[in-house]
């Protein structure tokens, strides 16, 4: 037992050490990936909510309704929506859609009441 150089617990202790950098790096990969996947579902279901609300703010205007204030509530959240003059035949129409989870987004777009178009639409 004199001459034993000891590579074995040093080899196997190095081996250890990548397998463990390895473990911990996919486990970052892993968490990066689902945290972008949740971001990213979130960011989806907001541009559904915006989208319904367009659709139905345009369809209230197209319907001559009069209503210049709407609010609209989803099992996802709620979408809220308000029309004012802008120039001449022209209305602005703000939209706000918030998640039941706290998230919000909002746009607003001007609508062409002549030619019955949205002419310009802003994220914001």
């Amino acid at each position: 037992m004199r001459n034993e150089k000891g590579f074995i617990l040093p080899s196997v202790s190095m081996l250890a050490f990548f397998i463990l950098l390895i473990l911990l790096h996919q486990t970052a990969v892993f968490t990066a990936e689902k945290k972008f996947y949740s971001e990213r579902e979130r960011s989806m279901i907001l541009e559904n909510l915006l989208l319904c609300g367009v659709q139905h703010s345009m369809q209230s205007i197209a319907d001559q309704e009069g209503v210049n204030h709407y609010e609209i509530k989803t099992d996802d959240g709620s979408i809220t929506y308000t029309a004012a003059e802008k120039g001449e035949g022209e209305l602005l129409v703000s939209l706000a859609a918030k998640l039941n989870t706290g998230h919000f987004s909002s746009a607003k777009y001007t609508y062409n009441l002549n030619s019955g178009e949205m002419t310009d639409w802003t994220v914001y």
